[in-house]
């Protein structure tokens, strides 16, 4: 179960009312109030409460929660998906929906410039600074709930990254092309492959988002093994992590744990060319 108030907790049922009670106790002198339309428990991803398959003293206390922190269960209770540091986080029609809806907003972002900026140079810099950065936080969960659909070895190829090199080809195509001659709106694969160069290697430095989906999900998951087997973070801080959040990572290399085994799958076949941290 996660509670959400601006900053997620996990938390288990058999906390969860101390801990809110206890929030709102030395909270509320100090100004952090937690206020109903901010705070949420999400309890499922499958669009169906478990509160009637909880012990009894877990479903008045889930209950007492939504009624009094989070304005009933109607609004406080989350059964799909939420969002955490933007990621989207639930089940894959939930999931699949926000991708959709971000894909939108860079589409509208996109035309907006168009209208407004009549500078190709200030139009491509806005997109290569901003706008190209705008769905990289998406393809870590992207890659959690879709397989890889290219044959290329170190390209991940979903509905998703389609999409959005679709966009990226479109774009770099309308900017460099004659506007009263855009028929072909097909970018050449060699004109790809320089716009998708490292500017130091004399390219324009466009993401090739299906060939860096491999590294944004691999590199920081590799971290997080390597934390999780030594249970603190000694270069941080003295802080040990509870055996419940190192446990599955310990045995990363049989656990079945869908996102675990994902990562095995992934760098199976591709830590081999990539500066991956040892794990």
């Amino acid at each position: 179960m996660l509670v959400r108030v601006s900053l997620c907790m996990t938390i288990g049922y058999e906390d969860l009312r101390f801990f809110l009670d206890r929030f709102k106790e030395l909270g509320d002198p100090l100004g952090c109030i937690l206020k109903p339309q901010k705070c949420n428990i999400f309890t499922s991803t499958n669009g169906t409460t478990p509160l009637q398959s909880l012990p009894p003293t877990y479903q008045q206390d889930l209950t007492y929660c939504l009624n009094t922190y989070c304005g009933g269960q109607s609004k406080g209770e989350i059964l799909t998906g939420t969002r955490i540091l933007g990621s989207p986080i639930g089940n894959t029609e939930f999931v699949t929906f926000y991708q959709n809806k971000s894909i939108q907003k860079l589409r509208n972002a996109i035309e907006a410039i168009y209208n407004l900026i009549t500078d190709p140079q200030i139009t491509m810099t806005i997109f290569k600074f901003s706008l190209q950065h705008y769905t990289t936080h998406l393809l870590f969960t992207d890659m959690i709930h879709n397989e890889n659909q290219s044959n290329k070895s170190k390209h991940y190829k979903t509905n998703f990254t389609s999409t959005i090199t679709s966009i990226t080809k479109q774009f770099i195509h309308t900017l460099t092309s004659n506007p009263n001659n855009l028929i072909n709106t097909n970018l050449p694969e060699h004109a790809w492959l320089i716009a998708t160069t490292p500017t130091g290697l004399g390219g324009l430095d466009f993401h090739d988002i299906e060939a860096r989906a491999l590294r944004t999900f691999a590199i920081p998951f590799a971290h997080t093994i390597r934390i999780m087997k030594h249970e603190n973070l000694k270069k941080y801080t003295n802080i040990t992590l509870p055996t419940y959040h190192t446990l599955s990572f310990k045995g990363w290399k049989t656990s079945n744990l869908k996102v675990i085994h994902k990562y095995r799958q992934i760098t199976s076949q591709y830590i081999e060319d990539t500066n991956l941290p040892k794990t």
